[in-house]
């Protein structure tokens, strides 16, 4: 078996009309990503920020974290089971937006929730301080119930984090690394 990842390095994050990446930067139209979320009818709102390291920013509560990457042969998705169908994982070749990530938050619900610092002397404790985040703010309707939450939170930030990687297929990679074993 084969797996190859393709890595795009983002060193900069900043709004755009349009997501796209170039020379680095990871640019985000807001209202694409805001659009892609809001498909799943239990979300009744979201906010989209940038933030990027060594800005005096907080972000909590941090529910998860996700690496934006997508399957860039014909054959696959990401997230098999979640956002494509079933098929064996652990091969093939993937895209990743490598120092970019997806931060979901939104109202408290749990007491395992994090944060993360982007300056100051917490930076050196959490890996997260110094990526590109994506930070998708979400609200679902009231009536969801708690399962129903998490479930609406991890596929908003499961189905950005693809769309993001989707955006960067045809950058140039800026290195790539290969595992092969045998089946």
């Amino acid at each position: 078996m084969n797996l190859e990842f393709n890595y795009v390095n983002i060193t900069g994050l900043a709004e755009a009309d349009k997501t796209y990446v170039a020379n680095g930067q990871l640019n985000v139209c807001k209202q694409e990503i805001i659009n892609l979320v809001k498909e799943d009818p239990y979300i009744e709102e979201v906010r989209v920020e940038l933030v990027r390291p060594g800005e005096s920013v907080r972000i909590t509560p941090v529910k998860d974290v996700i690496e934006p990457r997508v399957k860039l042969d014909e054959k696959g998705g990401y997230f098999a089971g979640i956002l494509s169908p079933v098929d064996s994982a652990g091969c093939g070749r993937t895209l990743v937006l490598k120092g970019a990530t997806v931060v979901l938050t939104g109202l408290f619900m749990d007491f395992c929730e994090g944060l993360i610092d982007m300056e100051g002397p917490c930076v050196p404790f959490s890996p997260f301080s110094s990526t590109y985040n994506v930070v998708l703010w979400i609200k679902t309707v009231p009536e969801l119930s708690f399962t129903g939450y998490k479930k609406s939170m991890q596929m908003a930030g499961r189905k950005v984090a693809v769309y993001l990687a989707e955006c960067a297929k045809d950058n140039p990679v800026d290195n790539v690394k290969k595992y092969e074993w045998e089946p």
